[in-house]
């Protein structure tokens, strides 16, 4: 019998007012943990206290954040790089002074397949690790001393002292058919979508060949900051559409049809993916699809909302929910604030309708770009918005 036992007995022994006393004395001595704080949706815990989180603000009473609204006035100007042939397939900016596009650039003096801007003016590079230029389908930007491409069915890889291209006689990638579109949440953590529905891993170290079971040709992938969600989105031309997401052990289908305008069951053709949040967001023929991976809810914003009427999202780009730039085909510019959709109709107004293509996009901050060619595949074009 230890001594604390010894105590109990004997007060429960002598009066109910000690009895009571002690039950008093017992629950001081070993209260409950202090309550945690509990904050609501798009809230975080500052030192015991909610907050509303970045891109978000509290309304009147403070009993709930409200998603912040950006600017739509962005001013836009178009230059052209390179002349007949030449075409842009991608962009990104690291920031207002370093700017990346990649395509196929043709010039008098020669090919070209990237170009880098510096603040002052467009850099055309030729990225030409086996002796000849071939265009570049993507890039994916982590730092200067890393930067990845995709060109045909392999990667290359800026690592600061040369473009190094990955084949299956130097490194374990295998080749894919094609690579469309790259992420990743570093160069130890990298997929690769294509053709044919291939997916490719990078650790680091190794590539790995993914089972997709899928032959739809991919499209686009994007993820979480910390790579717990990845979705990967494709179609063909002969109808077939789908969504897979990976959660770390396999990729799984979330959406599939053979549809290319939408049902009352189905969104049609999904061309599209960005990841916002814990939503990551489609675009279908039936407008946004927005698919929350934590509550495995969906909701649709319809084209007309969108003011894409129905024409085939080809981008997505953003890095909060507030702040979005969409390029669409038919040369659609159109932006979110977090209230309201933009359209903007310069490209049209300076090259007429459907005489201009549009293949990608990136924003930060207060700026901007949008990519393609125009003009009958006469040159290509950068469109540079700033706020």
């Amino acid at each position: 019998m230890n001594k604390k036992t010894e105590i109990r007995r004997l007060l429960i022994s002598i009066s109910g007012g000690v009895l009571i006393l002690f039950i008093f004395l017992s629950f001081t001595a070993c209260p409950d943990p202090p309550d945690t704080t509990e904050c609501g949706s798009h809230q975080i815990e500052v030192n015991g206290n909610c907050e509303c989180e970045e891109g978000y603000h509290w309304n009147e009473d403070q009993t709930k954040c409200l998603m912040d609204t950006t600017s739509h006035n962005f001013s836009w100007e178009i230059d052209t790089i390179g002349i007949e042939g030449s075409y842009l397939r991608d962009v990104t900016i690291v920031d207002e002074n370093n700017i990346w596009v990649v395509g196929n650039i043709e010039t008098d003096s020669g090919e070209y397949n990237a170009a880098h801007w510096d603040g002052e003016a467009w850099d055309l590079i030729k990225i030409q690790p086996q002796g000849y230029v071939q265009p570049i389908q993507c890039i994916y930007y982590f730092s200067e001393n890393d930067i990845w491409f995709g060109q045909g069915g392999l990667p290359i890889q800026w690592n600061g002292i040369e473009y190094y291209r990955y084949t299956p006689a130097n490194s374990t990638h295998l080749g894919q058919p094609t690579i469309e579109s790259i992420w990743g949440t570093s160069s130890s953590n990298m997929y690769f979508v294509g053709g044919s529905g291939s997916i490719v891993h990078y650790d680091g170290n190794e590539f790995v060949q993914m089972e997709s079971r899928t032959n739809v040709d991919l499209k686009d992938v994007d993820g979480t900051p910390d790579g717990e969600h990845v979705f990967a989105v494709g179609w063909k031309q002969s109808g077939e559409n789908i969504v897979l997401e990976f959660t770390g052990d396999a990729w799984n289908e979330l959406y599939y049809n053979e549809l290319y305008l939408p049902t009352d069951s189905t969104y049609g053709r999904v061309t599209a993916v960005g990841v916002f949040g814990d939503t990551a967001t489609f675009s279908t023929k039936a407008g946004l699809w927005k698919y929350n991976f934590i509550s495995q809810s969906s909701m649709i914003i319809p084209s007309t909302v969108v003011k894409t009427y129905g024409l085939d999202i080809i981008d997505i780009s953003g890095v909060y929910e507030n702040d979005i730039i969409i390029v669409s085909l038919g040369a659609r510019i159109l932006h979110f604030n977090g209230m309201s959709w933009y359209r903007y109709e310069n490209i049209t107004d300076t090259f007429g309708f459907q005489n201009v293509y549009l293949n990608g996009g990136d924003i930060f901050r207060d700026f901007a770009i949008v990519v393609g060619y125009c003009c009958n595949g006469n040159h290509s074009i950068v469109v540079t918005g700033i706020r």
